[in-house]
């Protein structure tokens, strides 16, 4: 292109009007789109077990055989309640009445999925701070997904063991006994960067039995303070991890975006029609105004102006060279 035209900053102004092309950016998916628009912020630790919390349901097995999941964000101790049945509203709030009676700790902020039965779980308690994180992004969730890969692996380690192995879908009996197990065993995990503690040790007072040698684990003073200093590392190591933009893009209520397309067709482009901020809700989510709520990383703002920026101003139209014409000249 250079042979018939030059002017100042010409490859900036053809790389604004890409990326200012509506069309364009529908169908290129570009360095930097899928990355983290803003950089994230390590929430601060609850100050006690099972007042931060998040829910998620797990499954299902066998068809129908689900279970519900409470992981405690200071703890991650995890709680378990097997269903044989895909789980329902009641289910839920049965299951944090059961939470409370427990331990005698009412949650105070609790995250999930926007799934019906929780959307309709925290209509019926006002009094909770319910947080939705958004679809297509378990990152947002990620202590309580790397719960569930270790539940799935101990549930299916249970069907293993099982005389005889299970195939089929096991009566509600076992299978609330194989859940109570794999849930035993996450909860006794072991952290060797805090000291050898397991999440069940935050809970309770008096330590543990070896499963094996039935002999109980040795205690670990402070261990209030050494598990929060491993908390916190963790949380610092995992933000560290995160793929962020180059360009970190000020989200802003009313900002026109793309939203990335999950599994399109063939024929279909890459990224969806301009769509509006509702609302930022807080580190890398937005709430949409038809209602989704959309993590950040799949999302693109739309880049009105930066072509204006580099047009070429009155006292640059000189510069403007048509070789093709010079020559015939």
């Amino acid at each position: 292109m250079k042979a018939f035209y030059h002017w100042p900053k010409m490859l900036d102004t053809i790389s604004a009007a890409t990326r200012t092309c509506l069309l364009c950016a529908r169908v290129l998916t570009n360095a930097g789109d899928l990355a983290w628009k803003q950089r994230p912020t390590p929430p601060a630790l609850p100050r006690q077990p099972f007042t931060d919390i998040a829910l998620d349901v797990h499954g299902p097995y066998f068809g129908n055989l689900y279970v519900l999941t409470c992981t405690c964000r200071l703890t991650t101790y995890l709680l378990c309640k097997p269903l044989s049945t895909a789980p329902l509203t009641s289910d839920v709030i049965e299951f944090l009445n059961s939470l409370t009676c427990t331990y005698g700790t009412i949650p105070e902020r609790i995250r999930s999925d926007n799934g019906s039965i929780f959307c309709r779980a925290a209509h019926q308690l006002p009094t909770v701070d319910w947080e939705f994180t958004p679809t297509y992004a378990s990152v947002s969730n990620g202590g309580h997904e790397r719960k569930h890969r270790d539940l799935a692996r101990f549930i299916r380690l249970g069907f293993l063991q099982s005389t005889p192995p299970i195939t089929s879908r096991p009566a509600h009996r076992t299978w609330t006994h194989i859940v109570q197990l794999a849930t035993m065993h996450v909860n006794l995990m072991m952290s060797p960067s805090a000291h050898g503690l397991c999440p069940r040790d935050l809970i309770y007072n008096f330590p543990a039995h070896d499963l094996v040698s039935f002999t109980q684990y040795h205690t670990v003073d402070d261990k209030d303070s050494i598990w929060r200093q491993h908390r916190q590392r963790a949380q610092q190591r995992s933000t560290s991890h995160i793929p962020m933009s180059e360009i970190l893009v000020p989200l802003q209520t009313g900002m026109s975006v793309l939203v990335r397309e999950h599994q399109p067709r063939k024929d279909q482009p890459r990224w969806s029609e301009p769509i509006q901020i509702q609302e930022v809700l807080g580190d890398n989510r937005v709430l949409l105004t038809d209602g989704r709520h959309v993590h950040t990383k799949n999302i693109k703002p739309l880049i009105d102006d930066t072509y204006a920026d580099f047009q070429p101003t009155d006292d640059d139209d000189n510069d403007l060279l048509n070789d093709t014409a010079t020559e015939s000249s």
